[in-house]
C-alpha cells in the first residue's frame, strides 16, 4: 500500500487527504507537518512531530489505529474512530474531540480538557499518566457501555458524565470512586462522577501555572493565523 510521510515542517498543510483502503499508513513527522488536514481513512496514521497533527479532523474507517506520540500532536484534533487511538505524547490531545472504541492515554496531560464523547458505540478508557485527564470530560451517552480506567494521579480533576439511564452502563475502576464519597481510593485519583451535563468553567492563571509551568509554553495562535494569511491571503493580523 501506499506510505505518506509529511517530514517538513508544515509540509502537508491542510492536506486533503481520503483513502479508505487499509493498506499503507500516514506518518505526520514534521512540525504541524499535517496541521488542519483533513484525513479520512482505513489506514494507520501517526502523529508524531510537535503539533504535527494540531486542529486535523481525523476520521477512520477501517481497522488501524491512530497514535498521538509527539508533544501536542494531536492538540484541538477531531478524532473519530471505531478502533484505538493511543496517545503518548505530552499534552498530546489536549482540547481534542475523540470518540474511539478505546482510548490509552500515558502521557502527561495527555487528554488535558479534552472532551471524549462515546457517542453511539461502546468506550473504554484507561489513563495512565500523571494528571493525564485534568480539566476532561468523558461523556457516556445513552446505548453506549462506558469504562473509565484510573491509576494515580491520571483522573485527577476529570469528569465523568454518564447519561444512560442504567448507571451500570458507566464503569469506574476503582469502583469506590463512583460513590462520590472518595476523592482518592488507595492511592489512586477519582474522577467526578455525574449524571448531568454541563458547560465547564475554567481559571485560566491556574490552567497556564499547570499547563505550561517553567518549562512548556503556550502555543502561538497569532503565528497559526499568520502562516494563514501568507499562504491563502484572507485573513487579516492585528
Amino acid at each position: 500500500g501506499t506510505k505518506i510521510k509529511c517530514n517538513g515542517e508544515s509540509s502537508c498543510y491542510r492536506m486533503k487527504y481520503i483513502l479508505d483502503d487499509t493498506s499503507g499508513f500516514l506518518r505526520c513527522d514534521g512540525y504541524k507537518s499535517c496541521q488542519s488536514a483533513d484525513i479520512f481513512t482505513g489506514r494507520y496514521v501517526g502523529c508524531y512531530g510537535l503539533s504535527s497533527c494540531y486542529g486535523a479532523l481525523i476520521r477512520m474507517s477501517g481497522n488501524q489505529d491512530i497514535e498521538c506520540h509527539g508533544e501536542s500532536s494531536c492538540f484541538r484534533a477531531n478524532i473519530d474512530t471505531d478502533r484505538a487511538v493511543f496517545v503518548n505524547g505530552m499534552r498530546g490531545a489536549e482540547k481534542a474531540t475523540i470518540s474511539a472504541t478505546t482510548l490509552a492515554v500515558q502521557s502527561f496531560l495527555g487528554i488535558s480538557r479534552a472532551t471524549i464523547d462515546s457517542g453511539d458505540r461502546n468506550s473504554f478508557v484507561s489513563l495512565y499518566g500523571h494528571l493525564s485527564g485534568k480539566g476532561a470530560t468523558l461523556i457516556c451517552r445513552e446505548g453506549s457501555k462506558c469504562t473509565l480506567r484510573c491509576y494515580g494521579s491520571a483522573c485527577k480533576g476529570m469528569d465523568y458524565i454518564c447519561l444512560s439511564t442504567d448507571l451500570n452502563n458507566c464503569k469506574l475502576e476503582p469502583s469506590q470512586c463512583s460513590t462520590g464519597i472518595d476523592t482518592v481510593v488507595n492511592g489512586i485519583d477519582c474522577p467526578t462522577f455525574g449524571t448531568t451535563l454541563k458547560e465547564k468553567e475554567y481559571d485560566q492563571e491556574e490552567d497556564e501555572e499547570v499547563l505550561y509551568g517553567e518549562h512548556l509554553e503556550p502555543l502561538d495562535y497569532k503565528e497559526d493565523m499568520e502562516m494563514d494569511a501568507e499562504l491563502f491571503g484572507d485573513i487579516a493580523i492585528d
